[in-house]
C-alpha cells in the first residue's frame, strides 16, 4: 500500500489539525509528475470555489488541502474539456487570488497570492500545465476562448487563425446582456449598426452582412422584411471573422461572418436563472437548466426559456419576445456522441418602416426623442421553429466526423409606413407597404477531419460537403409612393391616426411571389506544418447555386455551376507569443437586388487581402492582434438617390464599378489579470471608388453616412480583498462622425451630419450569496442625444433614428 493512502478518519483528522478542512479523494497510484501529466476531461459548472474544488480532488486523485477561511465567498469559473492537474487548478482558481502548490507526498495545498502577483497574474501552478483546446466558453469566466473554426472548418486558436476574428464569449454575453444580433454588433469591433427603424442593417469593412450561420450552417439574414434577430440565451458564444469567408459559406459580401454556437446539456446538473426590470417597462425573465437525464450520465438534456415583455422610448413602443430550446444529447457509444434540439423564437413589435424624416432643407428635425412618426396600427412579427441535429464521432488517432442538419419553419409579417414630403400642401405624408413571408430552409453539412504526418511533421485536413435549400411565399402590398394615405402632416402634432390599408387576400394592391434557392458545396482545407514555425493554410470550395423568382407575369431565373472559391494564409511564429499573418480569399456574391427594369444585378466578384500580427499573452488568457486588409469588388449594389420609375418596393439599386476598401483592425480580447477581463476594439475603414460610369465619382468615398472610424472597449473587473463581492463594469462605444452632402428642396447642398459620438455604460454587480448576485446597468450614463442613423435624402430615404436615450436595467440572477 502506498504510504499515502491512510484511512479516511486519519486523513480527515490530519488536516483538520493543520488547515481547518481537507479535500479527501482518490489515492494516487502513479508518481506525482506522471500524474500531473495526465490529461482527463472535466465538466465542472462554474459556482462556490470549495465546491469546485472538492469534486475536481475527486475526479483527479489527487489530496488538496486549504483552510476554508482561503475559500469563503469565493467562486470558481468552473471546468471544462480535457486538462492535466496544472491547467485544471489554473482554471478552477482563475480570478481567485489563490494558487495551488506541489507538495512531495503527492498531494497539493492552496494559499493567497501577495496582492501585487494576484493582479498581474494568472493563478500560477507548480507544474507545467497544457493549453486549453475548447472552444466551449460558459463556465470560463473569460473574453476569449482557446479555439474557434468559424474561418476555415479547423480547430484554431484566434492567435493561429489569418484573419480577424472576435469572440463574444458566454461571459461577456452576460456582462454586456447581449440579447440579439443588434446587441452583437453593438458589441464587436468593427461591425456597425445601421438602423433607421427597429430593423439593424449590420455592416462590416463598408459591406452589409448578408448571412448568419448557426452552428456553421448559413441562413440569409433579411433585415428588410424584418428577419428574427435569434436570441442569445441559447447560445454559448458568438464567433465573428471579419472579412471574406468564402471557405465557410461560399459566395457572401466581404464582410464578417457570424457564426452563433449553441449550448450544449451538461454533464452535471445546474440551474441559472435571472428576473430583471428596466426603464420603458421593459421586463424579462430567463431560466436555463441542464444536467444527466440517465444515472449513467449518458443521456444528458438542457433546457432554456426567455420571456421579454417591453415598451420603448418612443410613443406606442411595444417589444415582446419569446424563446424555448431544448436539446438533448446521447451517448450512443463511447466515440459516437447524437445531439438533437428544438428552439422556438418570437418576437412583436411596432415600427415606422422608414424611421423620422428631414426638414425640406435637408437638415435635422429635431423632435423630441419620443416622438413616434408612424400610425398605431404598425407593427413586425417574426416566428421561426428550428430543429436540428448534430452527430459527431471519433474515429480514433485525431480523425473525427461531424454532421449537422437543420430544418427551419419561418414566418414574417409586417404593416409599416414610411414619410415622404407633400409640398403641395407642406408637411409630410404616409406611404404605406405591408408583407407576409412563409419561409423553410432545409440545411446539412458533412464533414470529416483530423492530422496526417507527411514529411516527419504533422498536418490538419478536413473535407466536407454542405447542401442548402430555402423556399419562401410572398404576399406584399404595395399600393405606390404617389398614394399617401395621409398628406400635410405636422409632425410635431401628430396623432398617429391613419387609415389603416386594406391587406385583405383581395385587395388590389396584393403581390405574391415566391423565391427558390438551391446550394451545393464541397470543401476542403488543410494546415501544413512547413517549419517549427512557419504554416501554410490552402482551402478551395465549389458552388452550385440555382436562384429562381416565380410570379404572377413569369419567372426570373439565375445559376452557377461549379463556381471555385479559393482561400490561402501564411502565419509565422517569429516568438514565443507573435505570429505574423497574410491571408487572401475570393469574393463571389449572388444579388437580389434590382435595377429600375426590374431585372437582378450580376454578382458581385472582388479580392480580400489581409496582413496581420497577433500575440496570445498569459497561457492564452489574452489575445491580442493588428491587422491591414484591402478588398476590391465590382459590381457593388448601390441604393438609387432617385427612386422614379422603381416597379418594387424594396428600392431599386445600380452597380457602382470597381470599388476598393482598406482599413486597419485592432483588437485585445481576454484577461489583463485574474480578475479583469475586457475587449476592446479600434477600427478604421473606408470604401472608395476606383471606377464608375460618372469620373467624378472617383476616388471619392462610396457612402458617407458610415463612420470611417470606431472604437469600443467592454470592461468587468472584480475588486480586491473585502469588496471582492463587487464587480464593476463598463462600456464605451465611439465613432467617428457621418454625414450626406445632397441637394435640398430649394436647390442648396446642405450637409446633414451627425458628429462624433462616444456612448458610455456602466455596470455594478454584487454576490449576496454563493448562489445569488443582483446587478445594474445603466446605459448612455451621460444621455447623449445622437442619430443612430441619419438620411440621405430630404425625399427618398429619408429615414433617420435616435440612439437610445439613458437606461436602467436591474436583474437578479441565480446559478446553483
Amino acid at each position: 500500500m502506498p504510504r499515502h493512502h491512510l484511512p479516511r478518519l486519519s486523513l480527515l483528522a490530519l488536516a483538520v489539525a493543520h488547515l481547518g478542512i481537507a479535500v479527501p479523494a482518490l489515492a494516487a497510484e502513479t508518481a506525482s509528475a506522471a500524474k500531473a501529466a495526465v490529461q482527463r476531461t472535466y465538466d465542472i459548472p462554474a459556482g462556490p470555489l470549495e465546491a469546485a474544488l472538492n469534486r475536481f480532488g475527486r475526479e483527479a486523485g489527487i489530496t488538496l488541502g486549504f483552510s476554508t477561511n482561503l475559500t469563503a465567498g469565493l467562486r470558481s469559473p468552473g471546468l471544462r474539456g480535457s486538462h492535466d492537474l496544472a491547467g485544471g487548478l489554473a482554471r478552477l482558481l482563475q480570478g481567485t487570488g489563490l494558487a495551488a502548490e506541489a507538495r512531495n507526498d503527492g498531494s497539493y495545498t492552496l494559499y493567497r497570492l501577495p496582492a501585487a502577483a494576484g493582479e498581474t497574474a494568472l493563478a500560477p501552478v507548480t507544474v507545467t500545465a497544457a493549453a486549453e483546446r475548447s472552444g466551449t466558453t460558459e463556465g470560463t469566466g473569460s473574453f476569449t476562448t482557446r479555439s474557434m473554426s468559424s474561418a476555415t472548418h479547423l480547430p484554431l486558436s484566434m492567435r493561429e487563425t489569418p484573419q480577424s476574428v472576435t469572440v463574444l464569449t458566454s461571459a461577456r454575453i452576460e456582462a454586456d446582456n447581449l440579447v440579439d444580433l443588434t446587441d452583437i454588433a453593438r458589441a464587436t469591433p468593427g461591425l456597425v449598426l445601421q438602423s433607421q427603424d427597429i430593423r439593424p442593417v449590420l455592416q462590416s469593412r463598408g459591406y452589409e452582412i448578408e448571412s448568419v450561420t448557426q452552428d456553421g450552417i448559413a441562413t440569409r439574414y433579411d433585415w428588410y422584411s424584418g428577419d428574427s434577430l435569434g436570441n442569445l440565451a441559447m447560445q454559448d458564444r458568438v464567433e465573428v471573422v471579419r472579412g471574406a469567408t468564402g471557405l465557410m459559406q461560399g459566395g457572401g459580401n466581404p464582410s464578417a461572418a457570424v457564426n452563433m454556437v449553441r449550448k450544449r446539456p451538461t454533464s452535471t446538473r445546474q440551474f441559472k436563472g435571472s428576473v430583471s426590470a428596466g426603464s420603458w417597462d421593459d421586463y424579462r425573465l430567463m431560466a436555463d437548466a441542464s444536467g444527466p437525464l440517465t444515472e449513467d450520465g449518458r443521456v444528458r438534456g438542457r433546457a432554456v426559456a426567455y420571456i421579454q415583455d417591453a415598451s420603448d422610448f418612443y410613443d406606442l413602443a411595444f417589444n415582446d419576445k419569446r424563446l424555448g430550446y431544448a436539446t438533448i444529447d446521447v451517448d450512443l457509444t463511447e466515440r459516437t456522441t447524437l445531439n438533437i434540439g428544438y428552439s422556438h423564437l418570437y418576437s412583436n413589435k411596432n415600427l415606422n418602416w422608414g424611421g423620422m424624416p428631414t426638414s425640406y432643407g435637408f437638415r435635422h428635425l429635431d423632435l423630441p426623442r419620443s416622438t413616434f412618426v408612424g400610425a398605431d396600427w404598425e407593427y413586425n412579427k417574426n416566428q421561426a421553429d428550428t430543429l436540428y441535429a448534430n452527430l459527431a464521432h471519433d474515429f480514433g488517432g485525431g480523425w473525427k466526423l461531424d454532421f449537422n442538419g437543420t430544418y427551419v419553419d419561418g414566418r414574417y409579417g409586417m404593416l409599416a409606413t414610411v414619410l415622404i414630403p407633400t409640398p403641395d400642401v407642406g408637411g409630410h405624408g404616409h406611404v404605406w407597404w405591408a408583407a407576409q413571408t412563409a419561409r423553410k430552409q432545409k440545411a446539412a453539412d458533412l464533414n470529416v477531419s483530423g492530422p496526417v504526418s507527411w514529411f516527419g511533421r504533422q498536418h490538419d485536413l478536413v473535407f466536407g460537403a454542405t447542401v442548402n435549400r430555402q423556399d419562401s411565399r410572398v404576399s406584399e402590398w404595395w399600393e405606390g409612393w404617389d398614394a399617401p394615405i395621409t398628406s400635410g402632416i405636422d409632425l410635431s402634432t401628430w396623432n398617429h391616426t391613419a387609415p389603416r390599408p386594406d391587406t385583405s387576400s383581395t385587395s388590389p394592391w396584393l403581390y405574391q411571389y415566391s423565391n427558390h434557392y438551391k446550394q451545393d458545396s464541397l470543401y476542403s482545407a488543410g494546415r501544413f506544418n512547413m517549419t517549427d514555425t512557419l504554416d501554410l493554410l490552402l482551402g478551395a470550395r465549389l458552388d452550385w447555386y440555382d436562384r429562381e423568382q416565380h410570379f404572377d407575369s413569369g419567372r426570373m431565373s439565375w445559376s452557377e455551376n461549379a463556381h471555385l472559391t479559393k482561400y490561402a494564409g501564411l502565419t509565422w511564429k517569429f516568438a514565443d507569443q507573435h505570429s505574423a499573418y497574410v491571408s487572401y480569399t475570393d469574393v463571389f456574391q449572388p444579388q437580389n437586388e434590382r435595377n429600375v427594369s426590374g431585372s437582378v444585378l450580376s454578382p458581385k466578384v472582388g479580392k480580400n487581402y489581409e496582413v496581420g500580427v497577433k500575440g496570445e499573452y498569459l497561457d492564452g488568457a489574452l489575445n491580442g492582434s493588428i491587422a491591414l486588409f484591402r478588398i476590391d469588388e465590382s459590381n457593388r449594389a448601390i441604393y438609387l438617390a432617385d427612386q422614379t420609375g422603381c416597379p418594387v418596393a424594396e428600392g431599386c439599386y445600380a452597380a457602382a464599378g470597381l470599388v476598393r476598401t482598406e482599413g486597419v483592425d485592432i483588437e485585445l480580447q481576454g484577461a489583463l489579470t485574474p480578475s479583469w477581463q475586457i475587449g476592446a476594439g479600434l477600427t478604421w475603414s473606408e470604401t472608395r471608388y476606383r471606377k464608375d460610369a460618372n469620373p467624378a465619382n472617383v476616388g471619392k468615398r462610396l457612402v458617407t453616412m458610415n463612420p470611417t472610424t470606431s472604437f469600443k472597449l467592454s470592461t468587468q473587473y472584480i475588486l480586491p480583498g473585502a469588496l471582492n463581492r463587487l464587480t464593476l463594469g463598463g462600456r464605451i462605444n465611439w465613432q467617428s462622425k457621418m454625414y450626406r452632402d445632397w441637394e435640398n428642396a430649394y436647390g442648396e447642398i446642405v450637409r446633414n451630419q451627425q458628429d462624433a459620438r462616444a456612448v458610455v455604460d456602466l455596470s455594478a454587480t454584487y454576490r449576496l450569496t454563493q448562489n445569488l448576485n443582483v446587478k445594474l446597468d445603466i446605459n448612455n450614463v451621460f444621455d447623449k442625444v445622437y442619430y443612430s442613423h441619419i438620411s440621405g435624402h430630404w425625399y427618398w430615404a429619408a429615414n433617420e433614428a435616435y440612439g437610445r436615450p439613458r437606461s436602467a436595467l436591474l436583474t437578479l440572477n441565480a446559478s446553483y
